[in-house]
Parts: structure tokens; sequence; C-alpha cells
């Protein structure tokens, strides 16, 4: 971040006439986080709720809010609702209404880095409606399909990760079930051999277990995967794990869990506002925390996609003291 040039942003009171839409996303909210829905919507009476459903994705109930006049979108789940209101504000231009989040999800890494990760600070970050412009990342795949990312494309490795784990257990262990079906994949992992190209400097060539783009600093609930990520600087953040064995795997995760780990002789980083990966055998990466079935290669910021509500206290670079 330059420190010569001050930050712009808004803050003032959300007035309870807002007309905002709730997109409440699955699986079915607990009783703690129905009592919270309840008091939002009665107290403030240009509010409504919408829930995800077969027929409704949170794409379309994105879409038909703004069609309605909506001045918030909130998305009451986790990261994949967030990413999907993100990419539908983002596509909609400069005109759309502001993005808030109510960490309902497993992971909620976004909202970690926004500083809404706290149901408690969430609610107050609704009342101060402190608002900034956040990067996105454009992604583009092998078969031609476009989308936004909010987080992270968190590719190799991480794809093993997520289809190990299903619904079930991602509501019994909650952000721990990506520590734990991760146990399950690290042993055997698959080697991908990547060539990685930053803007216009030369392919990077490596095996690789991972390569994870990002623009917010966490992944699979609260590991700290890129610390100096700043997801208002317009660059992207990548972070390559290289072919190493599983106790190596383990030891650098969970160090990571515990905090910023800005060097380590597993994993290189890179910096730059597009990239490219190519990959043999292709990589299939988890978009904001959903497995998508396309291989990604191709990755551009997209400065100041959209705004969002953050928390008081959010900071554009993450402190690294751990």
């Amino acid at each position: 971040m330059d420190a010569d040039k001050p930050e712009v942003h808004e803050e003032h009171d959300s007035p309870p006439s807002l007309r905002a839409t709730i997109v409440l996303g699955r699986p079915e909210p607990t009783e703690a986080q129905e009592a919270i829905l309840e008091d939002l919507l009665a107290d403030r009476p240009g509010w409504v709720l919408e829930t995800i459903s077969d027929d409704w994705p949170p794409d379309a109930l994105a879409r038909t809010a703004l069609e309605a006049g909506a001045e918030l979108l909130v998305a009451a789940g986790g990261d994949g609702t967030v990413s999907a209101l993100a990419g539908v504000l983002a596509a909609a231009g400069a005109d759309a209404p502001p993005l808030a989040i109510l960490p309902f999800g497993t992971a909620n890494d976004f909202a970690r880095t926004l500083a809404v990760a706290q149901i408690d600070a969430a609610l107050e970050a609704l009342d101060r409606a402190d608002e900034r412009l956040i990067d996105a990342i454009r992604v583009r795949s092998i078969e031609g399909t476009e989308r936004f990312v909010l987080n992270v494309a968190n590719g190799g490795l991480a794809w093993d990760i997520g289809t190990a784990l299903d619904g079930e257990q991602k509501s019994r262990w909650g952000a721990l079930a990506y520590a734990r079906g991760a146990l399950d994949v690290i042993g055997a992992p698959a080697v991908h051999r990547v060539a990685i190209q930053v803007d216009d400097q030369p392919a990077q060539r490596r095996d690789a277990l991972t390569v994870a783009v990002s623009s917010g600093r966490t992944c699979g609930g609260g590991l700290m995967l890129a610390p100096t990520a700043d997801p208002q600087d317009g660059v992207i953040e990548v972070t390559l794990l290289q072919d190493v064995p599983a106790r190596t795997v383990a030891s650098l995760a969970a160090r990571m869990r515990l905090g910023a780990v800005l060097e380590d002789d597993a994993i290189e980083r890179f910096r730059g506002r597009s990239v490219t990966v190519d990959s043999d055998p292709p990589m299939r990466f988890v978009l904001d925390g959903e497995l998508v079935a396309e291989s990604q290669i191709a990755f551009d910021a997209v400065p100041g996609a959209l705004r969002m509500w953050v928390g008081k206290d959010y900071r554009r670079e993450q402190a690294l003291d751990g």
C-alpha cells in the first residue's frame, strides 16, 4: 500500500429504511442464526430474506434483488455464498450496491480478511456501513468459462482435500473439517508439472502439489495462506507448494494455522496483476470454497470490482507477528 496516498472510503450509519436483501446460504441456519435474522428483519423494515435452493441459486437471487432495487446485499453464509453474490455485483459495474457479510459458513475466510468473521463484528459492521472498494479475480478455464473469485482459487492438493469432505463433516467439524480432510490425502498427493507466468515475466516451471491464487489472506478456515495480501491493491498473490514429503506439508500447514509464514523452503510466492497456470496433468481448483470441475488457467486482478462493508478492525495490511 502506498503510504503517501490516503485511503478513501465512506463510513456512515446504516439507515433502518435501507432496502436490503439478505441471501441465506445452505445448510439451514442454527437457532442462534435464525434469531439474528429475525432481529435484523424486525428492526429494519426495508430488509427482506431470500433463501438459496436448487431452483434459486445465490447468483439468481442476487440478480433478482438488483432488479427489485436493493440498495444492499447481505451474504448470510460462507465463502461460496459471498463469492456468488460478489460475482454478480462485480459484473453489474460501478452502480451496483454494496455487499455485507453475515459469517454463517464453515470457513468464513474472506470475512476474516474484512474483520467480520465474528458475528458481533459483522453485526456492528451492518450498523457502521464502513464501505471500501474491494478487488476481485477474474478466472478463466481451459473450457472458456469465466467467473469471479473474491478470496482464493486453490488448486491441486486443495481440490483433493475438498473432494474428501462432505456436508456432514463440515457441519460436525466446522473449520477443522479442512485440517481433518487433509489427513486423508497428503500421504499420496498428485504432483503437477506447472508453468506459471506472472504478468510479462518468463514462465516459472516447477513440480507442485498446490498453486493458490488469492486476494484474501486465509483459506480452509483460518490457515494463513497469503499473509501480505491486500484486497485493495489490485495485485494477485500466488503461493506455490512444491513437491515435498507429507510430513513437510503437515508441518507447514500447522505453522500457517498458528500465524504468518513469510518464507519457507517448501513454498514460493509470486505477485502480479495477471497469472497463467499451465499444468500437466491439468489442475483443478477450489474457487472460494466451491469445487469446480473445469481446469483454471488464467487469473486477472480486477481492482475495485465491488463495494463491501468491513469491520472496525479491518486493516489493509495484515500484521506479521502471528
